[in-house]
């Protein structure tokens, strides 16, 4: 496992609290910066409406993320939610490009 470095830590404690948190998994989650990149991954997905382009792999984390906050607007056409205004989706993209967020 790989240390953290120490101007980091603090930041990726925050990360790891929140993320582990959001997504009611355990707090010893090392995993963050792929967490991030999967959850990048379907956002864009979803943002050009491709639905049928995500793994059944993201298929199922956004069945799961849906039910911990309803990160899809379920319209008249329920079959392709769309992105809804969750929180989850701001707090990645103002940490998807910090130095501190680590696979440790």
């Amino acid at each position: 496992m790989a240390a953290i470095p120490p101007e980091y830590d603090k930041q990726w404690n925050s990360i790891n609290h929140f993320l582990t948190g959001y997504l009611r998994i355990c707090h010893c989650q090392r995993k963050l910066k792929s967490i991030v990149t999967i959850l990048l991954s379907i956002k864009g997905k979803l943002k050009d409406l491709n639905w049928n382009g995500l793994t059944p792999e993201e298929l199922l984390i956004c069945n799961l993320l849906d039910n911990v906050e309803n990160i899809f607007t379920h319209g008249t056409n329920c079959e392709y939610p769309l992105l809804g205004n969750s929180g989850i989706w701001e707090y990645i993209e103002t940490i998807k490009d910090s130095p501190a967020l680590l696979d440790n």
